[in-house]
Formats: structure tokens, C-alpha cells, sequence
């Protein structure tokens, strides 16, 4: 286990401007944007999650309301709130759950999470329940209201892996443990959340894709992409602070580490991986009514839109937002190329 200034060390080897990320999808934004960043933080209130004042400037520097303008441009308005509040909330409870990693404490993280999962799946929040636990059974409810059974059976298959995930990287932490870069792929595909994000595409646009569909093997295989471009931009955005915080649970890191490299170059590599992925994404995306005819309709081409989109929001907004940035870094991060 690497110390905490051996990490700290490193971060200061690292480049002043990190390397370019290719994002050639279009940007947009929903219309009533400014509207679903209020609706989304009064929720919070109501629900006393920004209850700190740390937490609430927190909160309003990072604009996660706008990341969801941005991530579901197309999504009819009325089911808007729900999706900037279901995402909202896990930005919160990830942030809930930094706070047992720093403090090696695993055993609290599982406690949470498996109270957490069966007030998702319906048993009634109590009073003595964390704000998190009680804000996030409110907006599970209007998510399934809202959505079909085939979907919802999805989107908690997808968030018991990620709660698997964080409880396997929180172990990590407690225990000292650094995982092969292999193994910490397959698992960031989970920790990362990103395929309860584009679930709600389908929730957005009130649009859902049959399950066979879903479960086509192109279909998967995009969102993975999708998955690990977000993933990929994120390890190389927030690496800084991550070093600076003494964790070492980042790809670069882990590249750096196993294979010799400096840290200058393993933030290259991870660049490269990014760009790559984002091209296997469109040439596939491209070729989909010719790779797998048999499920393309006007529904899939404008989830798999959705998918672009999403892309571009998680890259436009990482570079603007606080969470991943130093309080000195300042928008020296990753430069966007079209």
C-alpha cells in the first residue's frame, strides 16, 4: 500500500495540463435547465441533505442539476425531477460513502448499504434513518411508478453490482489491498454508476427498450463503452485530488504502479484508451442497422443517441465542476477536442 506521501509526491509529477480527450458528439442542453437545478436542490432541503453549509456551497458549485440538463436534453419535462434527483442523491451518497472509505471503516459502509437497498426495493423508511436513506427510497418510488417491471428488474440488478462494488473497493481501502488494473476495470464498470445513468434515458424519454433488446449483445456492448469512457475521463480528471487524498484507487494510478511508468505517460495511456473507446463507440454506433437489423427501431436509435449525449455531458461538465478539481487547480484539466 502506497503512503500518503508517496501519493502526495506524485501528484506534484504531475503535468500542469492533462492530456486532450476526444468528444466529437454534439452538445445540448434541456430547456428548462436553470429550472430542474432549483427543483433538484430544494428537494435536497426538504429532504435535509444539504443541511451544512460546506455541504451546500458543495453543492451548488458542482451543479449536478445541470450535469442532468445536459446528460437528458430530450427527456420530457415531467420526469425530469425525478432523474435529476435519483442522480443528485447518488453524487450525495457517494460522497456519504467517501466519508466511511477515508475512515476505513467498511463495516459502517455495508451496514448503510444494505439498509439503503431494502428501502429501495419497498420497506418503509423510519424516522431514524439517514436523510440519504429516506431521500433516496422517496425518489426509487417515482422512478417505479413511472417505469415498466422488465425495467426496473434492470436498473436494481445494476444497483446491487454498484453497491457490490463500493463495498469491494471500501474493503480494498480498509484492507490496504491494491487490485490488478484488470481486475479494478471490471469492477469500475460498477463502481462508476454510469449504467443506472443511462437507464434513465429510457426513463426520461418514457421509452423503454424490450429486454431481449437490452440484452442484445451489441446493445451491451455499447453501453459498456459508453461506461468506460466515462469511466477512463473521470480517472483522469480527478487523479490530483484522489493522490492528494491518499487514495489509490484510480486507473492512472494503477498503470503507473504495475508497469513502471511515470505518471505523465500512465495519464497518456489512459487518454489513449478514452479515444479509442469513443471511436469504437461510433464506427459500431454507425454500423448498428447493419450489425444487428433485427432490433433497430426509431426507440433504439434514440436511446443510442441518448448515449452519445451522455458522453459529451459527463465530459463537459467534469471539466467545470469542483468534485473532481482541487481547490487550486482551477480549469487546467482535461482539454475537449471535437
Amino acid at each position: 500500500m502506497p503512503t500518503r506521501t508517496t501519493l502526495h509526491h506524485l501528484a506534484t509529477l504531475m503535468p500542469r495540463d492533462l492530456p486532450v480527450l476526444y468528444c466529437p458528439f454534439p452538445a445540448a442542453i434541456h430547456p428548462d435547465a436553470l429550472a430542474i437545478q432549483a427543483s433538484t436542490q430544494a428537494w435536497a432541503d426538504n429532504f435535509g441533505l444539504l443541511d451544512d453549509l460546506e455541504t451546500r456551497i458543495s453543492f451548488n458549485q458542482r451543479g449536478y442539476g445541470t450535469l442532468m440538463a445536459r446528460a437528458y436534453p430530450n427527456a420530457l419535462a415531467e420526469r425530469m425531477p425525478a432523474i435529476a434527483d435519483w442522480s443528485t442523491s447518488l453524487f450525495l451518497l457517494d460522497d456519504q460513502l467517501d466519508r466511511f472509505g477515508r475512515d476505513h471503516d467498511a463495516s459502517a459502509m455495508a451496514t448503510l448499504l444494505q439498509r439503503l437497498m431494502k428501502v429501495l426495493k419497498g420497506s418503509p423508511a423510519k424516522r431514524h434513518d439517514l436523510p440519504i436513506v429516506r431521500a433516496m427510497g422517496d425518489v426509487t418510488n417515482r422512478l417505479v411508478q413511472g417505469s415498466p417491471e422488465a425495467w426496473q428488474h434492470f436498473f436494481f440488478d445494476s444497483l446491487r453490482k454498484s453497491f457490490a462494488a463500493v463495498q469491494w473497493e471500501a474493503n480494498n481501502r480498509a484492507q490496504g489491498y491494491i487490485p490488478t488494473q484488470k481486475t479494478y476495470a471490471m469492477q469500475r464498470l460498477y463502481t462508476s454508476g454510469t449504467y443506472l445513468c443511462l437507464a434513465l434515458i429510457e426513463f426520461g424519454n418514457n421509452e423503454f427498450l424490450h429486454p431481449q433488446v437490452r440484452l442484445h449483445p451489441m446493445v451491451r456492448r455499447l453501453c459498456e463503452y459508453v461506461n468506460r469512457v466515462v469511466f477512463y475521463s473521470n480517472d483522469i480528471i480527478s487523479l490530483r485530488k484522489e493522490l492528494l487524498a491518499g487514495d489509490w484507487q484510480n486507473l492512472v494510478y494503477l498503470i503507473h504502479a504495475q508497469h513502471q511508468l511515470p505518471i505523465g505517460e500512465a495519464l497518456n495511456y489512459v487518454a489513449r484508451l478514452h479515444n479509442d473507446t469513443i471511436n469504437q463507440f461510433t464506427r459500431e454506433r454507425m454500423m448498428l442497422d447493419k450489425l444487428a437489423p433485427e432490433i433497430c427501431s426509431p426507440t433504439l436509435y434514440r436511446f443510442v443517441d441518448g448515449l452519445a449525449t451522455w458522453m459529451r455531458a459527463n465530459h463537459d461538465w467534469s471539466t467545470m465542476t469542483s468534485r473532481y478539481q482541487t481547490s487550486t487547480e482551477g480549469l487546467h484539466g482535461s482539454q475537449y477536442c471535437a
